[in-house]
């Protein structure tokens, strides 16, 4: 193991080398370009499109067609590589603050990892739906983690959007329409596969931008900053807990015990990223300021690439439940699961070119949701042995009707969405745990093998 483990960290080293060798001499020919008195604008637009094909290359060698490999990589990720994917789809991908990310990354960790790990199932709506045995349960999740992930990524998308704009001169639209397309090119041949190849290869990218991007004074001032009541707020861990493509990766590692410290590594590299991220920009400059873009420009699209593969797995197979083979072959559910993967990537971009701040409320709103929704049941079916079907199915119904009552003003008006989350979370945790100490329950084995996706 030990053996394996280090072979698995040389292997990740020789990619960072590679990385940083080919931004290296990217940045050498930027220097050449300016001392020739090329302009700035040329020589940002070229380093936004070195980053974007990096990331879209190592995406495209992930390609399979396994559907194990494509919604679980095989479960055969590194801790390295795990934790450094993670983490850069994890910095950005909520718009939490570095902080609350870093320790909603721990919590996860500490909670989830090992038994969504061990149960073999991507993603949060298919481990609730195979805990508690209930298909309604499974859908009320997915139905959150859809709506959480396909919104979440249309704010990445626009922003990766707004990079590629101003780096290469393109109108918004048509900006938006490359950033999918390349979310495309990275989801549909390798799904997850290609998800953590192309996470991997954006934090590889974040982290030799660093030293150019953001100063250690810099990050030291960002640190200095940090708020108990903003950026570690109870509602910034819980949504980073929550976030869902951070399940799904999840059940890539290889053990529970490699999720468990895939997912403490990961919340070291988002604090340092989003650290870093906060800190880019203050130097003057022009190296400095292409070095904050294609930091922003990398996490955003780790980002956007997990939480649209998360989309795609939970409204395209986690929704459907386990299939008749006979009835459904795998050429069918493959078929069907890149179509809804492709609906995603097209909602997103659809989404991403309307009012942002219509699509960021709607995204704050969602997120109350899921925070509600799948929190109870979830922390209830990891804590409780016993807890049964009906003790998740009403933690997740309790969570559900009390913050849409909430946010409909009937119980508390001028409640704030963060009050809502907090609120809905706690009544679901009541509404669950009764019936969990009034009747027992056998629990369900939490395992399930490669046979079943």
């Amino acid at each position: 193991m030990a053996e394996a483990r280090a072979g698995d960290v040389r292997g990740v080293l020789r990619a960072g080398l590679a990385t940083t060798a080919a931004l290296a001499v990217a940045g050498l020919v930027g220097v050449v370009f300016e001392r020739l008195g090329a302009p700035g604008a040329v020589i940002a637009g070229l380093a936004t499109m070195l980053v974007l094909l990096l990331i879209i290359v190592a995406g495209l060698t992930g390609g399979t067609m396994r559907l194990p490999v494509y919604l679980a990589s095989g479960r055969a990720i590194s801790v390295t590589a795990a934790a450094l994917a993670i983490g850069a789809s994890a910095t950005t991908a909520l718009g939490g603050a570095a902080a609350a990310t870093a320790a909603g990354l721990f919590l996860a960790g500490l909670l989830f990892a090992s038994p969504l790990r061990a149960a073999g199932v991507p993603g949060l709506a298919g481990w609730l739906g195979y805990r508690f045995g209930d298909p309604m349960l499974r859908t009320l999740a997915a139905g959150a983690v859809v709506a959480v992930a396909i919104l979440a990524a249309s704010a990445r998308l626009g922003d990766v959007g707004a990079v590629l704009a101003a780096g290469l001169g393109l109108p918004r639209s048509v900006a938006a329409m490359l950033a999918a397309t390349a979310c495309a090119l990275v989801l549909l041949p390798g799904g997850l596969h290609g998800a953590v190849r192309a996470g991997l290869s954006a934090a590889l990218v974040a982290a030799a931008t660093l030293p150019v991007a953001s100063s250690a004074a810099a990050m030291a001032d960002a640190v200095s900053r940090i708020s108990l009541t903003s950026e570690l707020a109870w509602l910034g861990v819980a949504v980073a807990a929550l976030s869902p493509q951070v399940a799904v990766s999840v059940s890539a590692c290889r053990s529970p015990a490699d999720a468990r410290l895939a997912l403490f590594g990961a919340g070291a590299v988002a604090g340092l990223f989003g650290f870093a991220l906060a800190a880019s920009g203050t130097s003057g400059g022009l190296f400095p300021a292409v070095g904050g873009v294609a930091l922003r420009l990398s996490l955003d699209m780790a980002a956007m690439i997990a939480l649209l593969h998360a989309a795609g797995a939970a409204l395209g197979f986690e929704l459907r439940g386990r299939l008749d083979r006979r009835r459904h072959p795998t050429s069918k559910r493959f078929a069907a699961l890149r179509l809804v993967t492709l609906g995603c990537i097209a909602a997103a971009a659809w989404l991403s070119l309307q009012d942002a701040a219509r699509s960021a409320a709607m995204l704050s709103i969602a997120t109350a949701v899921l925070v509600a929704t799948v929190g109870p049941p979830l922390l209830i079916g990891v804590l409780v042995a016993r807890a049964g079907r009906w003790g998740g199915l009403l933690a997740c119904v309790g969570g559900l009707s009390t913050v849409a009552l909430l946010l409909e003003g009937r119980l508390a008006p001028g409640m704030d969405l963060e009050g809502a989350a907090l609120a809905g979370l706690a009544a679901g945790l009541l509404a669950g745990l009764l019936p969990t100490l009034l009747m027992r329950a056998a629990p369900r084995p939490q395992t399930v093998d490669d046979a079943s996706l």
